[in-house]
Parts: C-alpha cells; sequence; structure tokens
C-alpha cells in the first residue's frame, strides 16, 4: 500500500505598496501611476529631477514582455526545480513567487530539514530517489544512479548515460551528435584537429589524419625525397630536394620554367661592340643589329622619328632625340599618359565664393549658390521669393543662403506641429487652467472661480438643493462638498453611523451597542456595576471547571488550568514529565505516573542519593578463579594471576617463557601459578652452588673413583691388563660412567629423564716393538649398557667421541712408559670425559 504524502506549504509573501488598481480596454490588468498607466506589476518610480512619478521597472518575480509585467515561472526559470535539490520537494509558481511542497517527513524554506516528527523509514522522495534509512532518526534521499542499471536507463546507439540529479540525461558518444546521435560529426571541420604536414579525413564516429604530399612518418613530420625517383624531372633539368616538395633547377647552358629556353648569350655585352647595335639571340646562337633610332652599315646614322606626325599618341608633341625622340604633355595635360590635369586641385585657384569646373585641359570659376556677380561678391537674397517657405513658416536671410524657422506657436522639421503651450503649467495664473489652441493658448476659469482675474470663489452653497437628505453644504475654495449630518456615513449619507466601530466610545470593560442615530455602553461579561468597574468571581462556582482542573479568577472572566501534571484541552492527558531530562538527578532514571512522576536509581545504583552499589560484597559475584572489580554503577571479573580465558578456566603454563626461571633452574608448571626448581647437581636460594656428589661414597661402586664437575659427577674405573708376550704389552683403560641421578634432569615426570644405565668407554692401547717407522695404533671401543632416552644425548655422545679421539692419535713411541702416558693424566689417572646437565661432553 503507498503511504501518504504529506505536503507542507512554504508561502512567499507579496506585497505591493501605493498603487491603484485599474483595468484598460483589453482586460490588462495596470495601475496608474501619475499621469502615466502603467503595469499592475511594475514599480511606480519618482523622478529626483523633476518629480515626477514615472513607470518603473517590473517587480521581483515579474519579466518585462513589452509595456506589460507577466509572472515569472521560477520553477522553470532556471531550468530546474528549486525545490527538489535534495529529492524531497516539489515547487510550485505563485503570482510574483514560489512555493516548495515539501513530501512527508520533510520541512524547511526548500524541504531540506528532516521532519523530527516522522520516522525515516516512512519519508517519501521524488522518482529519481531513494529513501535511505541510516537509522530510526536520521536518513537522506540518495540520488539513483540511473546509469549503472541498463533496464532503467535506454540509451541508444552511439549514445552514453549521464546521471543527473533525479534523473539522467543520454549523451552523444565522441564523433557523433544530432537529437538521436545518429549524425557523424565531421571532425575535420577544425582546422586544428590534424597537425602540420597533415591533412584530415573523416570517418563515421571518428577521424584520421594522413600526411601531405611530400612529407611521411608516423607524425608526418619525416621529408620525402623524391629527387630518389626516377624521371622526376625534364630534360635539361636536375632535381633539388626542399622541405616537403621538391623543384627542379635548369642545366647549365638552359633556362625557362621548363629549362627548354636556350641561355641568351647576348647577356655578354662583348658579342656586340657597335655603340648603337645590340646582339639578338637565336636557338644556340645570336647576331648583332642596329637598336631603334639609329641606321646604317655601322649604326651610326641618326633616325628622326619626329617626322611620323602620328608617333605620339593625342594631347602630345615630338622632340627628336640623337638615335630617339621624346614625346611630351601639351599644356593641361600630365603623366605618362598625358591625362587631364585637374587644375580644382588646388583650392585658391578660384576666389571667394567661387567653385572651381575643370575642364578638358583648362579649368574655370562659377559662383558659388547664394552668389552672383563679376566676382561672385555679391549675396543673393532667396527670401525674396514669398513661396521659398513652407506653411507656418518665415524666411531668414544669410550669407549665401537662407533658413526656414517655425512660426511663433509651431515646430517640427516641417513646422506641421502645434506646440501645445499648456505643457508649461506656468502660462496661466491661481485658479486658472489653460486651453490650447492652433499655434496659440488661452487661459480660463477653473471650475469654481469667476472673474477676470478667476479670483472670486463661487458659492455653490447659496443654492439649497446643492446636496441630498441628511447632508449639509459646505462652501470650500473653488468647490464645496456635502457633509453627512451627524449620525449618517455613506456617499448618499444614507447609512447609519456604527460609533460603536470607535473603540474608545464606551469605557473600561464597557461594550459598546450601536443604535439609530446614536449608541448605548453595557458592561462586559464578567463586569458588573454602574461604572462596569466590578469584577465578577466565576470561581465562587464550584461546578465551573472540570477533573484535573482548577479554576482560576481572571480580570472580568476566568480560567480552567490544568492541575500540575495533566494537560490538554479537557486536562485529561497525563503530562510524562520524564520527557525532560533534566527531572532528575545524576545515575537515576524517571519514572511517569497518574500526574505526576518519581526517580528511580539506575541500575549499579542505590540509597536515597542513589548511591554506587558496591556488587563485590557478594562473594558469588565472580566465579572461580575470577577478582570482583567495582566500578561505578556496575562491575566486572578479572582473572586471578595464572588464569585466563572468557570464564577463567585455562591455567596459564608459564613455563611456556623460557627466561622465567634462572640459570641452573627449570620451570614447573602449577595449578594458577608456577616454581623453579634446581637443576639435577645445583642448589641453593637461586640454585648457584654446586653439588658435590663425590662427598657421598655411595655414589661409586667399588674400584670405581668418583670425579665432580660443574652441575654432575664421574666414576672412573682403572683397569690395567699385562699381555705375557714379550712383544707386545696391552693396557686397558676403561672408564665407567653410571646414569645414575646425575643425568635426571627432572626429578618430577621420569618420562623427561635418560634412560638408566651403563657406558663403559675403554681404551686398549698397543705397543708393538719392532721397526722404528712402525706406529702405535689406539683402538676405542664404546660399549653401551643400554639405550639413551633421548636424540640430544646421543648427538652429545658423538661430539665426546670426537673429541676423545683426539689422544688416539697415531705416534711413534719408543718405550712402553711414552705408551702408558699416551692418554693419562700427570696423577697417574685416565684421561677422564663427563657429561653436564646439557648432554655436552667435556674433559674432567
Amino acid at each position: 500500500m503507498m503511504k501518504p504524502v504529506l505536503w507542507t506549504i512554504i508561502c512567499i509573501q507579496v506585497v505591493l505598496v501605493n498603487c491603484q488598481s485599474l483595468t484598460d480596454q483589453n482586460g490588462t490588468t495596470t495601475q496608474q501611476c501619475g499621469n502615466h498607466t502603467c503595469s499592475f506589476w511594475s514599480k511606480c518610480n519618482n523622478d529626483t529631477h523633476t518629480g515626477v512619478l514615472e513607470c518603473g521597472a517590473c517587480m521581483e518575480g515579474f519579466l518585462p514582455v513589452g509595456t506589460d509585467c507577466i509572472d515569472r515561472d521560477e520553477c522553470t526559470f532556471l531550468g530546474r526545480d528549486p525545490c527538489a535539490r535534495f529529492g524531497t520537494g516539489t515547487c510550485v509558481n505563485t503570482i510574483g513567487g514560489f512555493n516548495c511542497l515539501c513530501l512527508m517527513g520533510w520541512i524547511g524554506p526548500r524541504c531540506q530539514l528532516m521532519d523530527e516528527n516522522v520516522t525515516a523509514s516512512d519519508r517519501t522522495c521524488l522518482p529519481g530517489y531513494v529513501n535511505q534509512v541510516l537509522n530510526d532518526s536520521y536518513g537522506e534521499c540518495k540520488d539513483v544512479n540511473e546509469c549503472r542499471n541498463s533496464s532503467i536507463s535506454t540509451c541508444g546507439l552511439h549514445q552514453h548515460c549521464v546521471n543527473m540529479a533525479g534523473s539522467y540525461r543520454c549523451d552523444c558518444d565522441s564523433g557523433w551528435h544530432g537529437s538521436n546521435c545518429t549524425e557523424d560529426t565531421d571532425e575535420c571541420n577544425n582546422p586544428n584537429t590534424c597537425t602540420s604536414h597533415q591533412h584530415c579525413v573523416n570517418n563515421l564516429g571518428s577521424f584520421h589524419c594522413d600526411c601531405n604530399s611530400g612529407w611521411e612518418g608516423s607524425d608526418c613530420n619525416d621529408d620525402t625525397n623524391e629527387c630518389n625517383s626516377a624521371n622526376v624531372c625534364n630534360s635539361h633539368q636536375h632535381c633539388l630536394n626542399t622541405a616537403g616538395s621538391y623543384h627542379c633547377e635548369c642545366d647549365n647552358g638552359w633556362t625557362g620554367s621548363d629549362c627548354a629556353t636556350d641561355i641568351d648569350e647576348c647577356g655578354n655585352t662583348n658579342n656586340c661592340t657597335g655603340l648603337q647595335m645590340r646582339c639578338v639571340n637565336d636557338h644556340g646562337s645570336y647576331h648583332c643589329e642596329c637598336i631603334p633610332g639609329w641606321d646604317g652599315e655601322s649604326c651610326i646614322a641618326d633616325i628622326n622619328e619626329c617626322a611620323n606626325t602620328s608617333i605620339c599618341e593625342p594631347h602630345q608633341r615630338c622632340m627628336n632625340t640623337i638615335g630617339s625622340y621624346n614625346c611630351y604633355c601639351d599644356i593641361g595635360w600630365t603623366d605618362v599618359n598625358c591625362t587631364d590635369i585637374d587644375e580644382c586641385f588646388n583650392a585658391s585657384i578660384c576666389g571667394l565664393h567661387q567653385i572651381c569646373v575643370n575642364t578638358d585641359g583648362s579649368f574655370r570659376c562659377d559662383c558659388c549658390t547664394g552668389w552672383e556677380g563679376l566676382n561672385c561678391s555679391v549675396d543673393i537674397d532667396e527670401c525674396t521669393h514669398a513661396s521659398i517657405c513652407g506653411a507656418h513658416q518665415h524666411c531668414l536671410n544669410a550669407a549665401g543662403s537662407y533658413v526656414c524657422d517655425c512660426d511663433l506657436g509651431w515646430e517640427g522639421s516641417a513646422c506641421a506641429i502645434d506646440i501645445n503651450e499648456c505643457t508649461n503649467t506656468s502660462m496661466c495664473e491661481l485658479h486658472q487652467h489653460c486651453m490650447n489652441t492652433a499655434g496659440s493658448f488661452r487661459c480660463e476659469c477653473d471650475l469654481g472661480w469667476e472673474g477676470s482675474a478667476c479670483t472670486i470663489d463661487i458659492n455653490e452653497c447659496t443654492n439649497t438643493s446643492m446636496c441630498g437628505l441628511h447632508q449639509h453644504c459646505m462652501n470650500t475654495a473653488g468647490s464645496f462638498r456635502c457633509d453627512c449630518d451627524l449620525g449618517w456615513d455613506g456617499s448618499a449619507c444614507a447609512i447609519d453611523i456604527n460609533e460603536c466601530t470607535n473603540t474608545s466610545m464606551c469605557g473600561l470593560h464597557q461594550h459598546c451597542m450601536n443604535t439609530v442615530g446614536s449608541f448605548r455602553c453595557e458592561c462586559d461579561l464578567g463586569w458588573e456595576g454602574s461604572a462596569c468597574a466590578n469584577d465578577i468571581n466565576e470561581c465562587t462556582n464550584t461546578s465551573m471547571c472540570g477533573l484535573h482542573q482548577h479554576c482560576m479568577n481572571t480580570a472580568g472572566s476566568f480560567g480552567c488550568e490544568c492541575d500540575l501534571g495533566w494537560e490538554g484541552s479537557a486536562c485529561v492527558i497525563d503530562i510524562n514529565e520524564c520527557t525532560n531530562k533534566s527531572m532528575c538527578g545524576l545515575h537515576q532514571h524517571c519514572m511517569n505516573t497518574a500526574g505526576s512522576f518519581r526517580c528511580d536509581c539506575d541500575i549499579g545504583w542505590e540509597g536515597v542519593d542513589c548511591k554506587d552499589t558496591d556488587e563485590c560484597i557478594n562473594a558469588s559475584t565472580c566465579g572461580n578463579n575470577q577478582n570482583c572489580v567495582n566500578t561505578d554503577g556496575s562491575f566486572r571479573c578479572d582473572c586471578e594471576i595464572g588464569w585466563k580465558g572468557v570464564s577463567c578456566s585455562i591455567d596459564i603454563d608459564e613455563c611456556t617463557n623460557k627466561n622465567i626461571c634462572g640459570p641452573q633452574q627449570h620451570c614447573v608448571n602449577t595449578v594458577g601459578s608456577f616454581r623453579c626448581d634446581c637443576d639435577i647437581g645445583w642448589e641453593g636460594g637461586n640454585c648457584s652452588i654446586d653439588i658435590d656428589e663425590c662427598t657421598n661414597a655411595s655414589n661409586c661402586e667399588e674400584h670405581q673413583h668418583c670425579v665432580n664437575s660443574i652441575g654432575t659427577y664421574m666414576c672412573i674405573e682403572y683397569i690395567m691388563d699385562t699381555s705375557t708376550r714379550y712383544t707386545s704389552t696391552n693396557y686397558q683403560y676403561q672408564s665407567l660412567v653410571t646414569a645414575s641421578n646425575g643425568f635426571r634432569p627432572s626429578s618430577v615426570d621420569n618420562a623427561k629423564n635418560l634412560d638408566s644405565g651403563i657406558m663403559k668407554i675403554v681404551q686398549r692401547s698397543a705397543n708393538v716393538k719392532g721397526n722404528s717407522g712402525d706406529q702405535q695404533e689406539i683402538k676405542l671401543d664404546v660399549v653401551l649398557g643400554s639405550v639413551f632416552g633421548t636424540v640430544a644425548f646421543i648427538s652429545g655422545f658423538v661430539v665426546a667421541l670426537v673429541a676423545f679421539r683426539k689422544c688416539s692419535k697415531k705416534h711413534k713411541v719408543e718405550s712402553k712408559e711414552e705408551n702408558a702416558n699416551l692418554c693419562m693424566e700427570s696423577n697417574g689417572l685416565p684421561r677422564v670425559f663427563i657429561i653436564d646437565k646439557d648432554g655436552r661432553f667435556k674433559t674432567a
């Protein structure tokens, strides 16, 4: 169902001042402006220089059409709707202005403001706009981009869509024009479409630029060398290339446009040596002949050309010269062709009041118009001719001419226009008016005045029938008037005067009652007494007001006011005091009641003053592993140290931080916390004291020697076996390491410990007597009593073997003492390798 549209009308008032409405014969509304009849919608201006009222420009909101002013349609005047800018209203033209009709949910002079009494979803928009709701109270009419929806925008071939506010338009694609964009645009009409050295070729919807003749390349800036082509020039020519063209020059010995003309050898002055001789060129040669005016074998005889009487032109005479002749102009003729001399170019050639007239070969001086006599010095009086001027004119002679002036009372180019002397308001005296006549005027007495000077006032009231019933005559200067008798009014004094229209006719708290020819004063409602000065207290009647109302006596009346907490015309509407956000104090909310309200504390606040409630007093406010923290008006539950998660049920493993414990310590996670235990072999408050395991005699077995090291210890067993063969002596060193508690990094989790067992490192040394070149070979056997528990221990053991073999290198020995000391310490004990707490092997 379509939602109803609510229109808000914004009115623009047009005020017209000092206009007297008239209607002409065509029904056009006009106004009288002084002596001028003007358009009703024009301004009446007072000329500051003459003081005359004249028709002025059209008023705001109107357009001049001829002498009339018509209403301007502001809704279409600027080519757009002034009220549809935001898509919330439309324009309605009015006389001299316009109204904005706002759609439902919009207000303001241009419908640009949101009506807060209408929810955002109920606001409506103009076609071409969509109501974009941002929240319950705010939204806007957003322009629909029709160009993104091909089903809305229907642009044809060679067109593209352009979105507009509330609509769209179809513009022609580049290269097309016309009402339907079907006419190809000839881009070549623009002389700047292509660059120099190019000419434009128009295509449908486009164009391209071709190179002019003589140019080539992508930009037509490369000159074409035409001389590279054969037969560019004719015979006797050679080609010269130029920018964008070429030209053909003649070979030596040839000339002419096509180089087909033989060179004139007569250009060499030494070819013909006679003084009066000249060279005549032939095709490929030349000959000598006499120049004109000379004759004879050697060209030394002068020819008299003047013997021929027709040798010169008319108006010329011939003068023979040596070897030639000259033609001279006759007197009065000049220039090469002996044209007539215009002597009249000399302004002073004739006298005063004369004009020069040129003749063939001479001139004459004629008198100017208006002058006569031998020397043109006598003025002609043209005014002697009675008919020389027209009607209403008289002739005035002037030097060499005359003028026709208008007679008194006439004007115009032909003096045919009668001058209206009555336009001059000072032509007649006081109480007179001017009457124009042909060529003159006369002064007549104004109505109501008489006498030769019109100074005697006529008393029209001597005639008792001058005025009608209920009237009496009042003489005035130059006129009279009929005034109504007391108590009567109207143009014919037939209307009884209502004296009660004068609000001061009666006293305070009284009202006037009109009667025929008089009036009386009565007390107003609510007042009494002879002078109506006693107020009647209506509130003594307890039934004067309704439910939820109380009576308030006023001067001359009473009022029923709503009791506190009620409103409306009948005081039946409970006032919701809670709409006033400041009714209650801090941390309170308002609760409306019938005719009143109360202030309740917000959640988290309590007491008369609504102080903060400490929720943490209740031990069960927060869950396990949580600490309650009271806040203003609320609380929060923080996890205790060592716990995390939404409900603080996840134990934090502090041991994931490798640096949480110090040196010689390992971390042990506990429920909600952790502890740092000393590594095996260490003790003390900071686990910095090395435990000497060798103080406990039971750590090593019988026949073993205990060796303490940093953080651990070793049990060494010494075995010696001597062979019965004299050729060799066998020494066996056996190192016995018991992997007991010394190899356990954790006393809590046995799964993390190394497997218990025995590692035996046995070194057998064989010393073979023989040649000095024989080498003693030391062999290392490793026997594992059990498998180690971790890969780290095996890696450490391999490193230890590498280090152990340092004492197993091949040595050349000379005696069994050297052999016995090969891998022995200075104290007679075997060289010992131990495993520290990190599983690393090193020499003890």
